[in-house]
């Protein structure tokens, strides 16, 4: 939860919005930075509890985007831990390998922790992607801005902590249909 400057998002959030806005941006959402890919953040998964479950590592590029060559920047923090491990020649400590095998790689919802300090009546906005949670809630302030880590995350499980909650969603572009199916079964 630090090493900013070395941190390509955080980088491009205060070139946006100013440092002020940005590192309460990184506060909020407990964003970190990760040594996996030089310049890569983590965004980890906090439950209601904000018990850490898991954490994405992405790298993105002077404009925001994610990096995709030479190939797509992307992992698990428990997978880059455990190629961190391998690459020095070092067993993976139990845990590690115990939640690679039967963890659930992204168990809730990115930014629940923001739930416990918002209003019950504050409408939540959700989106797939923990950057634009991000990006969006200094735009909109009425929503609780959460995110799903990925397309086929909106399920039950996930949803529970937004029970009695108004929630609106934001699919990604040519998602909508997706989504809406989601929505109706849930």
């Amino acid at each position: 939860l630090g090493s900013y400057d070395r941190n390509a998002l955080a980088q491009l959030l205060r070139g946006h919005f100013g440092r002020g806005v940005a590192d309460e941006l990184l506060s909020r959402f407990q964003a970190g930075t990760s040594a996996h890919w030089p310049g890569a953040c983590v965004f980890w998964l906090l439950d209601t509890h904000g018990r850490v479950r898991g954490g994405q590592v992405v790298l993105y590029d002077a404009t925001g985007h994610t990096v995709k060559e030479p190939r797509r920047c992307t992992t698990w923090a428990h997978t880059a831990l455990a190629q961190h491990y391998q690459r020095r020649g070092h067993p993976a400590p139990p845990w590690l390998a115990d939640y690679a095998q039967h963890g659930q790689k992204s168990p809730c919802l990115f930014g629940l922790p923001q739930l416990a300090t918002a209003p019950a009546g504050q409408p939540v906005a959700l989106v797939e992607s923990a950057k634009t949670a991000m990006l969006a809630t200094p735009y909109f302030p009425r929503y609780v801005w959460l995110a799903t880590m990925g397309l086929s995350y909106l399920t039950p499980d996930r949803m529970e902590p937004l029970r009695g909650r108004r929630i609106v969603l934001f699919p990604d572009a040519g998602c909508l249909d997706k989504w809406q199916a989601k929505a109706d079964e849930l």
